[in-house]
């Protein structure tokens, strides 16, 4: 009987800081659920002592999409600013996000389980040798013991979904990072708004 193949760890797992979003503003629109996202990753950021980041990727994106999501949640944003990103094609798309994530070392990843999550977060996951967990509803911290490698691993981050019926799946990424993952719409309430104060940016 042949060995299962076991993907190699991330390397310098332990250097992986901060909790991502993928903020989806297409074409001029900011979508909304952005917002929710925001949410969820506020909720693992307070589990885990971590700042929420959130990625906007476009062509001449306004000030005014930073600011909103730093009202609504986020420590700092990331903005990937190229004419190539003009129009959405989530090839270019899962490029950018992946080239900016292997630079900053996000230890989460969250997107919106919508049609634009669903088309480019397998593919960042492919390329960064990871994990993805589809249509989360909540996040926990807990404990796993992978058998392929007899270890137990504590303090990992519980991606939580639907199974069968009314069961629900915890799908753990413990050896690879990002751990990235989808969170299905209506789960998460958007945080309030807060007052403008002083926005964090990065190019």
């Amino acid at each position: 009987m042949s060995q299962p193949q076991v993907l190699p760890d991330t390397p310098d797992a332990s250097s992986y800081r901060d909790v991502w979003t993928f903020t989806e503003y297409v074409e001029g629109e900011l979508f909304q659920t952005s917002f929710e996202a925001l949410a969820a990753a506020k909720k693992i950021a307070s589990l885990t002592g971590m700042k929420v980041g959130t990625v906007v990727i476009g062509y001449k994106i306004p000030d005014e999409v930073p600011q909103a999501l730093i009202r609504r949640g986020a420590d700092y944003v990331v903005i990937v600013d190229d004419v190539e990103l003009e129009r959405y094609n989530p090839l270019t798309y899962a490029s950018a996000l992946v080239q900016v994530a292997q630079e900053r070392k996000p230890w989460a990843f969250v997107f919106v389980a919508d049609d634009i999550g669903r088309d480019v977060a397998p593919r960042v996951a492919y390329r960064l040798k990871t994990g993805l967990a589809t249509d989360c509803i909540d996040y926990e911290m807990g404990e796993i013991y992978q058998g392929v490698v007899g270890q137990t691993f504590k303090n990992v981050l519980a991606q939580v979904r639907p199974d069968f019926a009314s069961r629900i799946a915890k799908i753990f990424t413990p050896r690879h990072r990002p751990q990235i993952s989808s969170m299905r719409p209506g789960y998460f309430k958007p945080l309030p708004r807060t007052l403008p104060g002083k926005e964090k940016y990065s190019g």
